[in-house]
């Protein structure tokens, strides 16, 4: 759940993972 702080910051390379699995863990 790193990237879930990783992301609204600054989104890494697969910035498309974080907002495919956020629907899944949220």
């Amino acid at each position: 759940m790193t990237y879930l702080s990783t992301f609204p910051l600054s989104p890494p390379n697969n910035q498309i993972l974080p907002y495919v699995k956020l629907p899944e863990y949220a």
